[in-house]
């Protein structure tokens, strides 16, 4: 059985320190437009997602090639998976907290699936808005289509 360690926790908060400051040298977002949260609220709702709400009138839009550049530089990926302490709401948990620190009023925020949670975005491609999901584990982002298994969105 595993104990909460106080060093391997203070530690950890160091580290995340170190990784901010390594963040802030992240290239801005590119911002392509702004659009309306009943934008982002259609985009969802063509899926028939029926937990759903944005929480802002408006949002930022970002392209594809921004967000790639990011998740290169973001180093949530590589934190060890610990079954039950560090699993994949935590990296969820904190990937969604360095999009929003990167992008400022990007609609992004997280999906939770049956079993699972990864992290979702907004973002524009060929002057047209996709919804997709990233898994925080590797980076890896897929469109998300109505064949994916979601509980429920938070933007």
């Amino acid at each position: 059985m595993q104990v909460f360690n106080p060093i391997l926790y203070r530690l950890a908060g160091h580290l995340m320190r170190l990784e901010m400051a390594i963040m802030r040298r992240v290239a801005p977002p590119v911002v392509s437009g702004i659009i309306a949260g009943a934008d982002v609220q259609a985009l969802v709702k063509q899926f028939d997602y029926k937990y759903f709400q944005p929480i802002d009138t408006s949002y930022k839009t970002v392209t594809l090639d921004s967000l790639k550049t990011f998740l290169q530089f973001d180093k949530t990926s590589d934190f060890s998976y610990i079954q039950q302490f560090f699993d994949c709401d935590d990296f969820q948990m904190i990937l969604a907290g360095r999009l929003k620190l990167w992008s400022g009023g990007i609609p992004s925020g997280l999906v939770f699936l049956k079993g699972h949670a990864v992290n979702v975005i907004v973002v524009e491609q060929n002057n047209e808005l996709k919804l997709l999901k990233i898994e925080p584990q590797n980076d890896i982002i897929t469109e998300i289509t109505g064949d994916d298994d979601i509980v429920f969105i938070v933007l």
